[in-house]
């Protein structure tokens, strides 16, 4: 008579190889999780320095479009000629800067004694614009250029003798106290002859 053999088939995994698979899993799971959360930090990252960057360069565009108008007049051909016998206009007061004030005036006509005249300004992390028509306003008066979004953090202007008038805006984002502040530095050249400083 014949007996019958029956080979033993293990029938699953053991708790050992289980455990191990377990622990690579959690493993492949964690570095990809970690992967996940760098990028998504990394991607907040940019995006508030690139809204930074486009908060201080709206605020410089604006302050640079009017300060490239400095000692314009209403008629340039008017003073050709004249030498140092003509007429002073009050758009003459530009640029006049001082560290944290920029006084500029255009489109001035003499004999009226008017012209459009501003005042860019720094104050308490604020950039203020103030405007008139008959002479530059105070520094430190006027209405806040920049989106709440932006403090600013420190304002240099200053008039350079070449002509040109030297920004350096730094600030940071108000909603996120822990974003690097950024600096951004521009030169500006009025369209009129040169001034001095």
């Amino acid at each position: 008579m014949l007996k019958r053999v029956h080979a033993k088939h293990q029938a699953g995994v053991t708790l050992v190889e289980l455990m191990i698979g377990l622990t690579l899993g959690l493993i492949v799971s964690g570095a990809a999780i970690s992967l996940v959360a760098s990028i998504s930090q990394s991607n907040g990252e940019t995006i508030r320095a690139t809204r930074l960057t486009q908060e201080l360069r709206s605020l410089s565009d604006i302050v640079t479009l009017e300060a490239r108008r400095a000692h314009g007049v209403t008629d340039p051909l008017a003073n050709v000629g004249m030498g140092d016998d003509a007429p002073v206009s009050a758009c003459d007061i530009a640029p006049v800067a001082s560290a944290s004030c920029l006084k500029i005036g255009y489109d001035c006509d003499t004999a009226a004694g008017t012209g459009k005249f501003r005042t860019f300004s720094y104050a308490n992390g604020q950039m203020l614009l103030a405007t008139a028509t008959d002479a530059a306003p105070a520094c430190g008066t006027g209405s806040v250029l920049n989106s709440s979004e932006l403090a600013l953090d420190a304002v240099s202007i200053s008039a350079v003798a070449d002509g040109s008038i030297n920004l350096v805006l730094t600030g940071h984002l108000t909603s996120d106290a822990t974003s690097t502040s950024r600096t951004l530095k521009r030169t500006i050249w009025p369209r009129s002859a040169l001034v001095a400083p």
